[in-house]
């Protein structure tokens, strides 16, 4: 039975962007991440499912542990974290970015992912 699991518009802050004042302090960004996973039988212990909280802090370490030019770059780090490091069939990641554009609310990437 495959289950979705994950979060919206995780407020985190990074340093990212192409422009002199972006690179100079930490601006929000908001995570969003959907994954799918075979579980083999449901119960009430979270050690036989996946914890969205261990989900969001891994999001949130890689965006705050380094700096990035591209929301692209950062999304595609993310991934290859969480597939590493969970048992995750296929997910999707979106990554917003308030600050970007004036006339928009946010600029945003998103990637999707299947395992092979």
């Amino acid at each position: 039975m495959f289950v979705r699991i994950g979060f919206t518009r995780l407020k985190t802050m990074c340093i990212i962007g192409t422009l002199p004042h972006e690179r100079s302090q930490p601006q929000p960004l908001w995570i969003s991440l959907a994954i799918s996973t075979d579980l083999k039988f449901v119960s009430e212990e979270i050690t036989t499912t996946i914890d969205y909280a261990a989900l969001a802090e891994l999001c949130q370490k890689v965006a705050q542990n380094h700096s990035y030019l591209l929301l692209e770059t950062l999304a595609h780090e993310m991934m290859e974290q969480l597939f590493a490091q969970f048992s995750i069939a296929r997910a999707k990641l979106t990554l917003e970015k308030p600050a970007a554009l004036d006339a928009a609310q946010c600029a945003f990437v998103e990637l999707e992912r299947i395992r092979p």
